[in-house]
């Protein structure tokens, strides 16, 4: 009876639609401009297909009628992951005749991995799992939508255009989990002549969501931007234009050469910086070179901003900003030698030694004058520089660099050029090293044993380490000897990631 009755009620619910739908459920509609079915969508096992002839439909996030009166998206309930546009559907006009370009469309669909586009449509392309769309009066393609759940790297179309003169803003809003974007030579530049940089609110507007993103890659072949250090600057390095919300160890390293960082960047401060640390309650620490000239970037907090640490020289524009700012300031000149007394290391924690031998040996520093930060996640490019710091900064031998998000003149490129001829790393695919990147527990130890010649190892095997995985020999040789024991007796977490004072425990073991 019971059974009964609890079939009868789940039958009702569904009915109501008060349970979810599924990724599996198969459904279909009209999702044309006209409302005649010429263009028509449908969800099966994943994916929503969308067909016909025609313009698509406007649909706008928000609630299932949003403030234009325009419903959203009918099939946000089936969870696609997958979005396939088939024959020539295109996406509507504006009332001006503009083309519409907020890829709205599917801003509620978190579960979107990517868009593909079949052959024959005239107006989309798909690359890197992006939508594009063409413009018809000049040919040009733009970037109309990423998908919601793109992780990692977004890698902009070479060609493509920017957005904001088609008056297309915040197009990164429903993206949560990218950490890096690269921008093609033809971004910012086309169409525009009289704006030669990325810069002011026009580059802030659209990139003001993604609070997460800690680095920024332009094309070496962009005719008026570089980047440096995850960073953009003009093409001949005297204007910062463009800084990340969370870079890498929450520092900010403004390359020496750049001249100014100019008034109409104060919304980069009082939201990029400001917002950011009200989610992360870390401080930015920025570094300002001696070349700054004008630094003219006006707070609106009345209060001293302990969101924000400067790095310069005594006389400079770092130390009058830090003035008038009442922000804290660090002379640099007064930090040639490194403190090894840090509020965050511990008497008799694991890592205490550790830390005063790297410091000492100029393996690495603190994050602040008083602080080391032992617990804070290591990138792949700061491992690298602390291995290649360790083993005494040798001179590469070569400059050949196959790694497209590496530049040179960031501090770990040395480092990568040295660790790549030595065959300490091959990087992250044949083109990418993700300087960026956290790096794990088995990349750690590879790294240190590839160093050290791939010795035999003749320490435990680990329950998490199986038989040949290429760090398998790595694990083994580091614990025989010495390096590290796991993380218990039987784990050794080869993807955790690897903390600032684990990195300098391995290497004052196998070092020191």
């Amino acid at each position: 009876m019971k059974k009964k009755f609890f079939a009868v009620l789940l039958a009702v619910l569904l009915a109501a639609g008060a349970l979810p739908m599924t990724a599996s459920a198969a459904a279909s509609g009209d999702c044309s401009a006209a409302g005649d079915g010429s263009v028509t969508w449908k969800v099966e096992n994943g994916t929503l297909t969308i067909s016909g002839s025609g313009d698509m439909a406007r649909y706008l996030p928000g609630p299932s009628i949003n403030s234009e009166g325009e419903p959203s998206t009918p099939w946000q309930d089936y969870h696609p992951k997958k979005v396939v546009f088939t024959s020539d559907v295109k996406l509507i006009t504006r009332k001006d005749g503009n083309w519409v370009t907020e890829g709205g469309q599917f801003w509620d669909n978190q579960e979107v991995e990517s868009f593909e586009v079949e052959a024959g449509n005239k107006t989309l392309l798909a690359y890197d799992d992006c939508l594009y769309m063409k413009i018809p009066e000049t040919g040009d393609y733009y970037l109309y939508a990423v998908p919601p759940a793109k992780k990692g790297r977004l890698t902009i179309m070479e060609g493509a255009i920017d957005r904001v003169q088609y008056n297309s803003y915040a197009f990164l809003t429903p993206c949560k989990q990218l950490t890096e974007i690269y921008f093609p030579s033809t971004w910012w530049t086309k169409h525009r002549p009289d704006f030669n940089s990325f810069g002011s609110s026009i580059g802030l507007m659209w990139l003001s969501t993604p609070s997460h993103i800690s680095s920024y890659i332009v094309s070496e072949n962009h005719p008026d931007s570089k980047s440096i250090n995850g960073c953009i600057y003009t093409k001949d390095g005297k204007e910062l234009v463009l800084a990340p919300h969370t870079p890498p160890n929450d520092e900010i390293r403004i390359a020496e050469g750049t001249e100014t960082f100019e008034e109409s960047f104060a919304d980069w401060f009082d939201i990029f910086l400001q917002g950011r640390h009200w989610k992360t309650e870390e401080p930015i620490k920025l570094y300002i070179p001696k070349s700054m000239t004008k630094f003219e970037v006006h707070l609106t907090s009345a209060t001293s901003p302990d969101w924000l640490q400067i790095y310069g020289y005594k006389g400079t524009e770092a130390e009058r900003f830090a003035k008038e700012h009442n922000v804290q300031f660090f002379d640099l000149d007064g930090e040639t030698t490194p403190p090894t007394n840090f509020t965050d290391v511990e008497s008799g924690a694991f890592y205490e030694d550790a830390v005063k031998w790297a410091v000492e040996n100029k393996i690495t520093q603190g994050e602040s004058s008083t602080t080391f930060a032992p617990n804070k996640t290591c990138t792949r490019g700061q491992i690298v520089t602390f291995l290649w710091r360790a083993n005494g900064s040798p001179e590469p031998s070569s400059t050949a660099n196959p790694f497209v998000d590496v530049k040179s003149g960031e501090y770990y490129y040395k480092a990568m050029l040295w660790a790549k001829e030595k065959g300490i790393t091959s990087g992250t695919d044949a083109t990418h090293f993700s300087p960026n990147a956290a790096c794990n527990r088995a990349q750690a130890v590879t790294f240190l044993w590839r160093a050290n010649n791939k010795p035999a190892g003749s320490g435990s095997s680990f329950g998490d380490v199986p038989s040949g995985e290429y760090y398998a020999e790595a694990v083994k040789w580091a614990n025989g000897a010495g390096v590290t024991s796991g993380e218990t007796s039987t784990t050794f977490a080869p993807d955790k990631s690897c903390t600032r004072g684990q990195i300098v425990t391995f290497l004052y073991r196998d070092k020191a």
